[in-house]
């Protein structure tokens, strides 16, 4: 799978730059808190759907591509934007962000799995 993934990031950066009309799914649109009953040993996190997260580790995917995530209660922050997605099967994307994390910009690509109401994130790139 990490080849797989691999050439479709070189194929991300070897692609045009994405249309306006990149949007997030709207099954990934919401506020999202980590689980952390269920810690991952790769680069993958998994999230829960929820109005309130106490620890701090949050996302938030908005319908225009915008993302939102917090580290923790005293962590850094981060505003990220689509700029590409790609479908690589139901509930399962790749997505490249353009990223500001404390004013060090950055590209970065995920691996979002849905089950359910469980979204697993995992960094590419």
């Amino acid at each position: 799978m990490k080849l797989f993934a691999l050439g479709v990031i070189a194929l991300m950066d070897a692609a045009l730059p994405a249309a306006a009309a990149d949007r997030m799914p709207t099954k990934l649109v919401g506020n999202w808190c980590m689980d952390r009953t269920n810690q991952r040993q790769d680069d993958s996190w998994a999230f829960t759907r929820t109005t309130a997260c106490l620890h701090g580790f949050w996302l938030k995917f908005r319908a225009d591509g915008s993302l939102e995530g917090q580290d923790g209660t005293d962590g850094s922050r981060a505003t990220c934007k689509l700029l590409q997605l790609i479908v690589i099967k139901p509930d399962d994307y790749l997505a490249k962000f353009r990223c500001n994390t404390e004013g060090q910009p950055s590209n970065t690509v995920y691996r979002l799995s849905l089950d359910r109401d469980r979204l697993v994130m995992t960094i590419l790139d």
